[in-house]
């Protein structure tokens, strides 16, 4: 190990070893593929110049972040997991629990987030997000069709913006988890309506259109909360 790698490793006076090598481990694995194998435990304990008490203390900081997987057994070890919405929203979910947080500021910070987003969507453009958005209109009763959730999901991921992405997405998992099935099916047509005009504006490139008619339909969905469901919205995030 050179003077380089042996500098990497070295802890601030607040910041345990093994956070060290955990934060050294995320830079090196960041452009890996999911399911991509770490090194072996020989070869990490030479490269990040630690003891494996540290090494290991490091991977299961990693895999409770759910950013590795430890896979037992013969040939197992630990590999590059999926960053995905669904353990983020698991995480965050714990946070905003202990601060407090309730589902009604859950729904504000998505009324915040997502005419944004959809103005975003419209503005990028891109052709092969935009094919589903073609297919759900083309088709709005077969399987080609975005329910609620995977139209909302979408638009997160053509915003193209990691940052926008992992937080709505998350939001509007811990939102519509706790209110499934609460909302009455006869909203469902003016919903499904909307949708597709937001569809039709980000199509046609308009994000200030695509950016207000997400506003309108965020109010209108979250105004149907307050107004049938207001103890819900009074409750405190739950840790999914």
């Amino acid at each position: 190990m050179d003077g380089k790698e042996a500098g990497r490793v070295r802890p601030r006076r607040t910041e345990k070893l093994s956070e060290v090598v955990a934060r050294e481990i995320v830079r090196d694995i960041r452009d890996l593929p999911p399911a991509t194998m770490l090194p072996a435990e020989a070869i990490m304990l030479g490269k990040y110049g630690v003891g494996r008490g540290s090494l290991r203390e490091a991977l299961r900081l990693l895999e409770v972040q759910g950013l590795i997987v430890i896979r037992p057994g013969p040939g197992g070890g630990p590999m590059v997991a999926q960053v995905d919405s669904v353990h983020f929203a698991r995480v965050s979910s714990l946070y905003y629990h202990m601060s407090g947080a309730t589902y009604g500021d859950v729904a504000s910070a998505l009324y915040a987030l997502e005419p944004v987003i959809a103005r975003l969507a419209a503005e990028r453009h891109d052709e092969r997000d935009l094919a589903v958005l073609r297919a759900h209109l083309a088709h709005p009763d077969d399987e080609h069709a975005l329910d609620t959730n995977g139209f909302h999901a979408l638009l997160a991921e053509m915003s193209g913006n990691p940052v926008l992405t992992l937080s709505a997405r998350s939001l509007q998992r811990m939102f519509v988890e706790r209110v499934r099935g609460l909302f009455p099916p006869e909203r469902r047509p003016k919903f499904e309506r909307e949708h597709r005009a937001i569809c039709q504006a980000i199509l046609d490139g308009d994000g200030d259109l695509a950016e207000r008619l997400t506003r309108e339909h965020m109010r209108a969905y979250v105004d149907t909360a307050e107004d049938r469901y207001a103890a819900v919205r009074a409750e405190t995030v739950d840790w999914h």
